[in-house]
Protein backbone atom coordinates (compact mmCIF):
# COMPACT_ATOMS: atom_id res chain seq x y z
CA UNK A 1 0.00 0.00 0.00
CA UNK A 2 2.76 2.45 0.92
CA UNK A 3 4.71 1.71 -2.28
CA UNK A 4 1.61 2.49 -4.31
CA UNK A 5 1.15 5.91 -2.64
CA UNK A 6 4.87 6.64 -3.20
CA UNK A 7 4.39 5.91 -6.90
CA UNK A 8 1.34 8.17 -7.04
CA UNK A 9 3.28 11.03 -5.43
CA UNK A 10 6.21 10.49 -7.80
CA UNK A 11 3.81 10.62 -10.75
CA UNK A 12 2.31 13.90 -9.46
CA UNK A 13 5.78 15.43 -9.31
CA UNK A 14 6.46 14.38 -12.91
CA UNK A 15 3.14 15.90 -14.04
CA UNK A 16 3.90 19.20 -12.27
CA UNK A 17 7.47 19.32 -13.64
CA UNK A 18 9.11 19.24 -10.21
CA UNK A 19 12.50 17.54 -10.30
CA UNK A 20 12.95 15.03 -7.50
CA UNK A 21 16.69 14.83 -6.77
CA UNK A 22 16.42 11.82 -4.50
CA UNK A 23 13.67 9.65 -3.03
CA UNK A 24 13.66 6.91 -0.42
CA UNK A 25 11.24 5.02 1.78
CA UNK A 26 12.10 4.02 5.33
CA UNK A 27 11.07 0.84 7.14
CA UNK A 28 8.33 2.75 9.00
CA UNK A 29 6.76 3.81 5.71
CA UNK A 30 7.96 7.42 5.69
CA UNK A 31 8.58 8.61 2.14
CA UNK A 32 11.47 11.08 1.75
CA UNK A 33 11.94 13.42 -1.21
CA UNK A 34 14.76 15.81 -1.96
CA UNK A 35 13.90 18.78 -4.19
CA UNK A 36 15.57 21.97 -5.34
CA UNK A 37 15.05 24.89 -2.97
CA UNK A 38 13.56 26.89 -5.86
CA UNK A 39 10.76 24.28 -6.12
CA UNK A 40 9.82 24.27 -2.43
CA UNK A 41 6.58 26.29 -2.63
CA UNK A 42 5.43 24.41 -5.73
CA UNK A 43 6.22 21.13 -3.93
CA UNK A 44 4.13 22.02 -0.88
CA UNK A 45 1.22 23.28 -2.96
CA UNK A 46 1.20 19.94 -4.75
CA UNK A 47 1.47 17.86 -1.56
CA UNK A 48 -1.28 19.80 0.18
CA UNK A 49 -3.73 20.20 -2.69
CA UNK A 50 -3.23 16.94 -4.63
CA UNK A 51 -1.93 14.44 -2.06
CA UNK A 52 -3.85 15.48 1.10
CA UNK A 53 -0.82 16.35 3.25
CA UNK A 54 -2.61 18.98 5.33
CA UNK A 55 -0.45 18.88 8.48
CA UNK A 56 3.06 20.26 8.68
CA UNK A 57 4.63 18.63 11.73
CA UNK A 58 8.01 20.36 11.74
CA UNK A 59 10.66 22.31 9.90
CA UNK A 60 14.25 21.94 11.01
CA UNK A 61 17.68 22.55 9.60
CA UNK A 62 21.19 21.19 9.87
CA UNK A 63 24.49 22.86 9.06
CA UNK A 64 26.71 20.49 7.06
CA UNK A 65 29.59 23.00 6.66
CA UNK A 66 29.20 23.11 2.85
CA UNK A 67 25.43 23.66 2.81
CA UNK A 68 22.41 23.90 5.09
CA UNK A 69 19.80 21.19 4.77
CA UNK A 70 16.16 21.84 5.63
CA UNK A 71 13.77 19.02 6.52
CA UNK A 72 10.01 19.39 6.50
CA UNK A 73 7.75 16.59 7.74
CA UNK A 74 4.13 16.39 6.61
CA UNK A 75 1.32 14.09 7.64
CA UNK A 76 -1.73 12.95 5.71
CA UNK A 77 -4.52 11.86 8.01
CA UNK A 78 -6.49 10.59 5.04
CA UNK A 79 -3.84 8.03 4.01
CA UNK A 80 -2.13 7.84 7.42
CA UNK A 81 1.24 8.50 5.83
CA UNK A 82 4.20 10.76 6.46
CA UNK A 83 6.48 12.44 4.01
CA UNK A 84 9.75 14.25 4.59
CA UNK A 85 10.80 16.90 2.09
CA UNK A 86 14.48 17.83 2.09
CA UNK A 87 16.29 20.63 0.34
CA UNK A 88 19.75 22.15 0.40
CA UNK A 89 20.56 25.84 0.75
CA UNK A 90 23.66 27.83 -0.05
CA UNK A 91 25.41 28.21 3.31
CA UNK A 92 26.79 31.68 2.47
CA UNK A 93 23.30 33.04 1.76
CA UNK A 94 20.70 30.59 3.05
CA UNK A 95 17.30 31.69 1.86
CA UNK A 96 14.15 29.97 0.72
CA UNK A 97 10.51 30.79 0.14
CA UNK A 98 8.38 30.52 3.29
CA UNK A 99 5.66 27.85 3.32
CA UNK A 100 3.76 29.64 6.10
CA UNK A 101 1.19 30.88 3.56
CA UNK A 102 0.19 27.22 3.07
CA UNK A 103 0.84 25.88 6.58
CA UNK A 104 0.27 28.15 9.59
CA UNK A 105 2.35 25.82 11.77
CA UNK A 106 5.42 26.73 9.69
CA UNK A 107 5.48 30.26 11.15
CA UNK A 108 7.09 29.26 14.47
CA UNK A 109 9.30 26.54 12.98
CA UNK A 110 10.68 28.91 10.36
CA UNK A 111 11.35 31.56 13.00
CA UNK A 112 13.26 29.02 15.11
CA UNK A 113 15.30 27.93 12.08
CA UNK A 114 16.02 31.57 11.28
CA UNK A 115 17.03 32.26 14.87
CA UNK A 116 19.35 29.29 15.31
CA UNK A 117 20.71 28.76 11.77
CA UNK A 118 20.23 32.10 10.03
CA UNK A 119 17.96 30.84 7.25
CA UNK A 120 16.03 33.70 5.64
CA UNK A 121 12.47 32.62 4.83
CA UNK A 122 11.30 34.92 2.04
CA UNK A 123 7.75 36.32 2.47
CA UNK A 124 7.47 35.17 6.09
CA UNK A 125 5.05 37.52 7.88
CA UNK A 126 7.15 38.03 11.04
CA UNK A 127 10.67 36.69 10.59
CA UNK A 128 12.46 37.64 13.78
CA UNK A 129 14.18 35.87 16.65
CA UNK A 130 12.00 33.61 18.74
CA UNK A 131 14.36 31.98 21.27
CA UNK A 132 17.24 34.43 21.60
CA UNK A 133 17.17 38.16 22.37
CA UNK A 134 16.81 40.48 19.35
CA UNK A 135 20.33 41.86 19.88
CA UNK A 136 21.98 38.41 19.84
CA UNK A 137 24.86 38.17 17.39
CA UNK A 138 25.11 35.09 15.20
CA UNK A 139 23.26 31.81 14.95
CA UNK A 140 24.24 29.18 17.54
CA UNK A 141 23.56 26.04 15.49
CA UNK A 142 26.06 27.05 12.81
CA UNK A 143 29.21 24.92 12.86
CA UNK A 144 31.41 28.03 12.85
CA UNK A 145 29.52 29.85 15.64
CA UNK A 146 31.68 31.31 18.40
CA UNK A 147 29.78 32.25 21.56
CA UNK A 148 30.82 35.72 22.67
CA UNK A 149 27.78 36.87 24.61
CA UNK A 150 28.58 37.77 28.23
CA UNK A 151 25.04 36.86 29.26
CA UNK A 152 26.09 33.22 29.13
CA UNK A 153 29.38 33.58 31.03
CA UNK A 154 27.86 31.62 33.94
CA UNK A 155 27.92 28.63 31.64
CA UNK A 156 31.72 28.66 31.28
CA UNK A 157 32.96 26.21 33.84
Amino acid sequence: MQVQSDNIISQLFIEQDIEVLEETSSSDGTFTLKVKSSDILKTFELLKNKADFYLLLFVCGTDFNDFIELNYQLLSLKSNSKIVVKTELNRAKPEIESVSSLYKSAEWHERETYDLLGVNFINHSELKRILLPEDWIGHPLRKDYVMQDARLSWNDR
